[in-house]
């Protein structure tokens, strides 16, 4: 995983899947980390993130256009490195937008369950909290 990475300094999202099959979206804030394989496919991640209603763009209510998707959303904390949960899904996630998101190339894949997740750091891929 990298913190230094074309995206430094640009808003930047990026999907992962978790054990039971749950999309989360992860916004950098310019500054977080971003798995390789999602690197190696960062246009269509942004493609896809860039479908999502972002009428509250600027605004904390951005977090809920991507819940009510049925996404776990994740915002970077610059101050902590690591991810926060800013929203839990609204509603179960939409067909249409889990085709999108799934067969992305290399999308990764959290061993653990977002749901039991509020802080997500580097070791995620072990499938560790970072509480």
């Amino acid at each position: 995983m990298s913190i230094t990475h074309p995206y430094s300094g640009i808003e930047f999202d990026w999907f992962a899947r978790d054990s039971l099959g749950h999309i989360a979206m992860f916004a950098t804030a310019g500054e977080g980390w971003i798995p390789q394989a999602v690197l190696e496919v960062a246009e269509q991640h942004q493609e896809i993130s860039n479908l999502v209603d972002d009428a509250a763009w600027g605004t904390k209510k951005v977090w809920d256009a991507y819940a009510n998707l049925g996404l776990f959303v994740y915002d970077w904390r610059q101050s902590s490195k690591h991810y926060a949960q800013v929203r839990k899904p609204f509603a179960p996630a939409k067909e249409e937008f889990r085709s999108l998101v799934l067969p992305l190339p290399g999308l990764p894949r959290y061993p653990g369950r977002f749901q039991d997740c509020s802080r997500l750091g580097a070791s995620w891929s072990a499938g560790r909290c970072s509480e």
